[in-house]
């Protein structure tokens, strides 16, 4: 799935837990919740992760769960998670849900509170120094899910990725992110891989041009 998927739960702990279900959708919730809370168990969001590492591991333990239910999230909500506005509702209705009843979901929602609350002072501040810029706006990630290939180039890295659609990709990796060192002596080999990147415009000597290039910045192991 390339759609951007931002899962923004931490506000969905102020939500009413009063909604009601049918038996089918009841049962889904259960297993959608049963199943993100173990892999939120993995997601490996530590307390010293900033706001932006917080949401992205949590968009990548959600996601899997909604690719291998994809089915029954079509059938019970008539959701086609291949589309970001319905996987985004889908993300909600599995948060306002798991938020009661995955103890970990809880603790990572208040964490990124306050990590955002963080955040906002710290801009506040810059800005009320009046000399300083307005803050960038924010890049949009996009996600696949898939295995590497391989990885080349020696100056700049490449990284060659078979999406689970059967599309081979282009990559650069250009800087460190978190679980980084799954690409370091081809850990990645034989491993299922859920990746994050971005577009940026990079100058292509042989067209003379900028083009926009994928720039991988995070990736977590299913």
């Amino acid at each position: 799935m390339k759609k951007s998927l931002t899962l923004l739960f931490a506000s969905l702990i102020i939500t009413s837990a009063c909604f009601s279900q049918t038996e089918d959708e009841q049962r889904l919730l259960e297993k959608l919740n049963k199943e993100a809370c173990e892999k939120l168990e993995k997601a490996g969001i530590k307390e010293k992760d900033d706001a932006y590492q917080v949401k992205l591991k949590l968009g990548m333990a959600f996601l899997p769960v909604l690719q291998e239910n994809a089915g029954q999230i079509k059938k019970v909500w008539n959701l086609d998670i291949n589309n970001s506005e319905d996987a985004k509702k889908a993300g909600e209705k599995i948060g306002r849900y798991s938020v009661y009843k995955c103890d970990k979901l809880r603790q990572i929602s208040m964490l990124l509170l306050k990590k955002d609350e963080q955040f906002a002072k710290e801009v506040d501040a810059e800005l009320d120094k009046g000399d300083a810029p307005p803050p960038a706006p924010a890049v949009e990630n996009e996600t696949i899910t898939g295995s590497i290939e391989k990885i080349e180039g020696t100056d700049v890295s490449v990284i060659y990725f078979n999406t689970s659609d059967g599309e081979m990709i282009k990559l650069l990796w250009l800087e460190s992110f978190s679980d980084s060192s799954l690409l370091e002596g081809e850990k990645y080999k034989g491993k299922k891989l859920v990746l994050t990147y971005i577009k940026k415009p990079i100058y292509q000597p042989k067209s003379k041009e900028y083009r926009d290039t994928k720039v991988i910045t995070g990736l977590v192991e299913q």
